[in-house]
């Protein structure tokens, strides 16, 4: 099992992990909430809730910091995700557990109404990522290095991207309330 780690923290340093395991070799769907209001975090799989735990309800704060995916900006302590990553959506409002199936069971369009970014990964080459959302928060694959760009590998019927994309260039435009 490989583990999914879900962190989030405020504006008084209060830090909250949450950990759950996902088989190796098979497709999952992940999901993470972080809703402040409620003060819970919450992770699903394949849209069934499978972990939580309570969280400050301290208002978040905003950084500069680039938004990374399959990697962690904490240091050298976090491994890089060493899989496939299909897309990733990230919402400007709390999902609730039925919206989470659905997303599950029917996919997404880019057009629905709280989505911040949707990156399907989807490219057939280059540099970038691109948000298939209205709010083009397009990301920069390997934040630019060479060496750190992930591998493109193509299935018979879709692309995807492995390990990790560095988004260098994102203006987040949504909140975790």
């Amino acid at each position: 099992m490989n583990q999914v780690v879900l962190s989030s923290s405020d504006v008084n340093g209060n830090f909250s992990e949450l950990y759950s395991g996902f088989p190796v070799a098979d497709w999952c769907d992940v999901a993470a909430v972080i809703d402040r209001n409620a003060g819970e975090m919450r992770l699903f799989m394949n849209g069934i809730q499978i972990n939580s735990c309570t969280i400050s309800g301290d208002d978040n704060f905003s950084n500069s910091a680039p938004l990374l995916i399959g990697s962690s900006a904490e240091g050298s302590g976090w491994l890089p995700f060493m899989g496939a990553i299909d897309h990733v959506a990230i919402w400007n409002a709390v999902r609730s557990p039925q919206e989470i199936l659905s997303d599950f069971e029917g996919g997404l369009t880019g057009t629905e109404t709280g989505l911040a970014a949707y990156w399907r990964f989807g490219e057939a080459g280059g540099d970038h990522a691109i948000d298939e959302s209205s709010n083009a928060n397009h990301g920069l694959l390997g934040g630019g290095s060479e060496t750190s760009k992930p591998t493109r590998i193509r299935f018979s019927h879709f692309l995807i991207t492995l390990t990790s994309m560095f988004c260098s260039r994102l203006t987040p435009r949504w909140s975790t309330r």
